[in-house]
């Protein structure tokens, strides 16, 4: 769960039209968690069980937009977000499955969330996984001085704290970017401790 930002920078949440109008009628099930609503521009969680009844109306403006994507089949809906035909026809056949039976195998969801994908026109909404924090930056030395290309020469007087130095925590090896407050802790100790660092080379120490 803590390791989408391994696969990409976006991903698919594939919807039919009988999902939509539930939706549409009766609204979510449940409401959103977490502060990613409103970081987003949403302000606000969607109160469970609101309908919304112009659901519809949304994700075609979604799709004009090129925020989602619109088919009436699940294997024209694969060609139009580059996915194998084939492999995406036998995904929703697979989960649909799952929602029969009550039972997810590959990822445990609980089965009060297990709802199959029925009838088209089908819809897949582009989605992203977020990291607060950039998860890039200056490359910086023990001292906090920039480094040049070579990753190796200090650029003379340029120091980096903070996420703009944020390349010395992240690696393809751990996953740091998963971190709560990564980014905070960061902040703080870097800038104390550049602080240090720059008064002492002003005053000669």
């Amino acid at each position: 769960m803590l390791d989408p930002w391994k696969a990409g920078p976006r991903y698919f949440s594939i919807w039919s039209s009988d999902q939509i109008q539930k939706i549409k009628e009766g609204g979510f099930k449940v409401a959103s968690d977490g502060p990613g609503t409103a970081y987003l521009g949403q302000q606000t969680n969607i109160p469970a069980n609101t309908p919304l009844p112009n659901a519809f109306e949304v994700l075609d403006a979604a799709v004009k937009a090129g925020f989602a994507y619109k088919a009436d089949t699940v294997a024209d809906l694969a060609k139009q977000i580059g996915f194998d035909p084939e492999t995406l026809e036998k995904t929703v056949s697979t989960y649909n499955g799952y929602c029969e039976n009550g039972k997810d195998p590959d990822f445990n969801k609980p089965a009060k969330f297990l709802e199959a994908i029925g009838k088209g026109p089908y819809y897949a909404v582009v989605g992203t996984p977020y990291c607060y924090s950039t998860c890039g930056g200056l490359n910086i030395d023990r001292n906090f001085r920039v480094l040049q290309s070579d990753g190796k020469t200090p650029v003379n007087g340029l120091y980096a704290v903070g996420t703009d130095s944020m390349g010395v925590l992240f690696t393809e090896k751990k996953a740091y970017v998963t971190f709560g407050g990564v980014a905070q802790g960061w902040a703080f100790t870097s800038g104390y401790l550049a602080g240090e660092e720059i008064a002492g080379t002003i005053l000669g120490k």
